[in-house]
């Protein structure tokens, strides 16, 4: 799944939303994603280590969500717009080859576009019934998240946060 919170200095999982967050993101792809808090993750890791059982293996995982969910839930904790525009097939794949080659700084490529038209689901159902596993709401990571970006540069504090 997609890590987002505090500390992700490369911008590996939480690019979407630093795009969103710089107004960057006019459009959302058809797909969609689990994402959860890397607090959660790392808590998930230890709990997998002191409770799992030997030789099993533990799928953690946050809250399933299509993108246009996504965008709503941080339009609604930021008070930034969601993209209203929704990209599928073709229409994806020609703004990604786009993007590409001419606004490089919005983050759509193709493999991008090839990644969000899908649906990245799972089911973490294990993790939560056997080690104890939960995640907290996906509302107080973006959050979190937002307040890390804008304190460390990544971009400026939304209005509705300060």
């Amino acid at each position: 799944c997609y890590c987002l919170g505090p500390g992700d200095a490369l911008i590996s999982s939480s690019r979407l939303l630093l795009t969103f967050l710089k107004k960057q993101s006019p459009v959302y792809l058809a797909g969609g994603w689990n994402v959860m808090d890397v607090r959660d993750a790392a808590e998930g890791l230890l709990l997998s280590y002191e409770k799992g059982e030997l030789n099993q293996r533990y799928l953690l995982g946050g809250v399933n969500q299509t993108f246009a969910d996504f965008f709503q839930v941080a339009a609604d904790v930021t008070g930034i717009a969601a993209p209203k525009i929704k990209l599928s097939g073709h229409a994806a794949r020609s703004a990604a080859l786009l993007g590409e080659r001419f606004l490089p700084s919005m983050g759509l490529d193709r493999q991008s576009a090839w990644i969000a038209e899908r649906h990245w689901y799972y089911d973490d159902s294990r993790a939560r019934k056997e080690l104890g596993f939960s995640t907290r709401p996906l509302e107080e990571t973006v959050r979190v998240a937002t307040v890390w970006f804008a304190e460390h540069g990544y971009a400026r504090l939304p209005q509705k946060l300060r």
